[in-house]
């Protein structure tokens, strides 16, 4: 004799199969979040623009760009290359001491480019460095917030064509502009080569300080509290 369910059981048991569908979706839609989540906070830069806008920036005679007080006594130098997974891992510390000194008056840092890890990239490192310093061309005080953005761009995998008219839209300059500066009048990484040429920098991230604006002396030790014991000991 066939056994036929009860119609209870029947209805019991689609019930438990809705409501396993319903879980299985929820599911989903929370990973989706958690997705979208972790994409819009890795594809955000760590400055905004306003946070670099109440600090004092210019460049140097050589062109070089510095942020920070002027009359900081200890400046910190690194050469760097977007590209560079140990520049990208040393990023936060930089940018630690960016926050707790140079934005406090405290101390200067200088930006230094020098081609490494993006020899081959596109657009290489060398590229990178006249967009962004057309950027600051087209609109004076941007260059450091767009060196964070060409990080941010860098890691999240922007490349070619994409990495010129993304930079544009978020630094908010002319892209035609921008692209017209940087075959015309960009060409900072030949003076930053040049610079580390001369007191044999190789490798990317190397770190310096300057007291009073003297002669680059090597960082041993690239640490926050290495840094901060440089800034707190022999700027004072």
């Amino acid at each position: 004799m066939q056994n036929v369910k009860p119609a209870k059981s029947i209805l019991a048991q689609g019930g438990r199969n809705q409501q396993t569908f319903l879980l299985v979706i929820i599911g989903v839609a929370v990973a989706l979040v958690a997705i979208f989540i972790i994409v819009s906070s890795s594809s955000r830069s760590n400055f905004d623009e306003a946070f670099f806008a109440g600090i004092h920036q210019e460049r140097l005679d050589d062109g070089g760009f510095i942020l920070g007080d002027p009359d900081a006594a200890i400046t910190i130098v690194e050469f760097q290359d977007w590209y560079c997974a140990h520049c990208q891992n040393y990023k936060p510390t930089a940018d630690q001491f960016i926050r707790e000194y140079v934005a406090t008056g405290k101390a200067r840092y200088e930006f230094r480019a020098l081609t490494t890890a993006g020899a081959n990239a596109q657009p290489n490192t060398s590229q990178v460095y006249n967009l962004l310093e057309c950027v600051e061309v087209a609109k004076p005080g941007s260059f450091f917030y767009a060196s964070d953005i060409a990080y941010d761009l860098v890691i999240n995998g922007v490349r070619g064509s994409e990495f010129s008219s993304v930079m544009a839209e978020r630094t908010g300059v002319d892209y035609a502009e921008m692209l017209r500066c940087t075959q015309d009048t960009a060409d900072q990484i030949t003076v930053d080569s040049r610079l580390a040429n001369n007191i044999g920098v190789t490798s990317t991230p190397s770190v310096f300080y300057r007291l009073n604006g003297g002669t680059p002396i090597p960082v041993t030790d690239r640490s926050f509290s290495a840094l901060a014991a440089i800034v707190e000991t022999v700027g004072q």
